[in-house]
């Protein structure tokens, strides 16, 4: 093996590191996303109007951030990777809320279709 080859190695050696939690913090992760499910649900026995949709999509984004920061390890990696998950949560909530709410505007329209009357024949 040549020289180089041996100094890569040694350095990719160097940058192996792990990034090991507790298990009180893993627990306590664990009860914050439990928390918030609970949460979400209870947004649903409250009527908030057009603002259950939002406050719930807006739980599930805080949700997705923790398990990405805490158990998919992005707390510890570049930071560049974090604001890309950001980014993307952002958008796909805007998304949905858009898509909601233009179903929204074609509800009353469902509502008020009726079947066409069937005739039986004798």
């Amino acid at each position: 093996m040549n020289q180089a080859a041996t100094q890569s190695a040694d350095h990719h050696e160097e940058e192996h590191h792990e990034h090991v939690s507790s298990i009180a913090q893993l627990l306590g992760i664990f009860a914050l996303l439990i928390f918030f499910t609970f949460l979400t649900v209870a947004v649903t026995w409250v009527d908030l109007g057009p603002f259950n949709v939002w406050i719930a999509i807006l739980i599930a984004a805080i949700k997705v951030t923790i398990v990405a920061m805490f158990y998919m390890h992005l707390k510890y990696e570049n930071q560049f990777f974090g604001q890309i998950l950001i980014t993307s949560i952002f958008f796909a909530t805007v998304m949905i809320g858009i898509i909601l709410m233009d179903t929204r505007a074609y509800l009353p329209d469902v509502h008020d279709a009726t079947p066409a009357a069937t005739t039986t024949s004798p």
